[in-house]
């Protein structure tokens, strides 16, 4: 017997169910790096004396993977599909014109 836990979002006006949904998908990590720099100069009897120093950091923050205020902004027609196996999908329903 196969279990079919799958869920499909067009854009939602109720922001109780587009969290819901948001929670269902999970989170991502976002790694950002910050860098910084300093420079200063020696005294005017010695003009030609500097110094300075580079950092980095690495940050990882956590993050929905969906966020609610993106399910409440959906273009018209476009979803979201997360099916039963955890894969999360955006998809556009096509319109068929005859």
């Amino acid at each position: 017997m196969a279990n079919l836990n799958n869920q499909i979002i067009l854009r939602l006006e109720d922001t109780d169910t587009a969290q819901w949904f948001s929670d269902k998908v999970g989170e991502t990590g976002i790694t950002t790096i910050v860098q910084s720099s300093t420079t200063s100069t020696g005294s005017e009897a010695h003009v030609g004396e500097f110094s300075g120093s580079v950092s980095r950091s690495r940050q990882l923050e956590k993050v929905p993977l969906i966020p609610v205020r993106l399910i409440t902004q959906l273009p018209n027609l476009q979803y979201f599909l997360r099916v039963s196996g955890g894969a999360v999908y955006q998809g556009r329903i096509p319109i068929i014109e005859g």
